[in-house]
């Protein structure tokens, strides 16, 4: 009885000590600004925003847990930028409307998805899963309300593991020569390239352009201290990035 007490109470002293770490700390503080103090957290149901937040937060303490942090941040963080991309060229607006991002514009992507949301679903089949047994859930407006929804859970996710990078010490003091953004950047271009070839539509990004960005992924997984660096020395050419905001 007195082992199994002192193992419960060692246990909640690591559980405590670990959620006090600078990397549960980093995640914690990201959840808070990226979802649960968001400007949209009025538009969504107290259970729903505190359900994703408890999402965010397991996935945070899986990492600070991690024998290998950074590789579990990493990995968490592609699955998030890929999926944040997905959707970001489904909502993002076409001219004049605002780009926050400023991605509009670059390697094919053009803000024009949005207004054909009725045709891309009937050719992607994550799109279909999503709106399955949703009511009315058809139209452009409909469909659109459905990939905000998600993009901005993907969104608020992906920067919780970007800012999880910061005490990993896994990012580049240069915000010019940081990986994130072009990874995200590549990530996008990718994504409306697929739709449109699915969707039979005119992709302005060349096929071989979208093939040598879609690997970028593969040097964040691959362990390489530089993505970016390993990218251009592979290919031989220049990553292409984001103006540092």
């Amino acid at each position: 009885m007195l082992d199994k007490w002192l193992e419960a109470r060692a246990a909640k002293r690591a559980a405590g000590n670990l959620l006090k770490s600078p990397i549960a700390v980093a995640g914690r503080d990201a959840i808070h600004s990226h979802w649960t103090n968001a400007p949209f957290k009025g538009e969504h149901s107290l259970e729903f925003m505190a359900n994703i937040a408890a999402q965010l937060m397991a996935r945070v303490v899986e990492v600070a847990a991690a024998s290998d942090p950074v590789a579990a941040n990493r990995e968490h963080l592609l699955a998030m930028v890929i999926e944040a991309a997905r959707y970001e060229v489904l909502v993002i607006a076409p001219p004049p409307a605002p780009d926050p991002v400023g991605i509009r514009g670059l390697l094919g992507i053009t803000g024009e998805l949005r207004a054909r949301l009725p045709l891309i679903v009937e050719h992607d089949t994550n799109l279909q899963e999503q709106i399955h047994g949703l009511p009315n859930a058809r139209t452009a407006d409909a469909l659109y309300n459905v990939c905000l929804v998600r993009y901005r859970q993907c969104h608020a996710g992906m920067h919780v593991h970007h800012m999880m990078r910061f005490p990993l010490r896994d990012y580049n003091t240069n915000p010019g020569m940081d990986w994130f953004r072009p990874l995200y950047l590549s990530q996008c271009a990718v994504s409306e390239h697929q739709y449109r070839i699915a969707s039979g539509l005119h992709s302005e990004l060349d096929p071989f352009v979208a093939f040598e960005l879609s690997t970028l992924m593969n040097s964040v997984l691959d362990g390489s201290k530089w993505p970016d660096l390993a990218w251009e020395q592979h290919y031989n050419k220049k990553l292409p990035r984001l103006p540092v905001p």
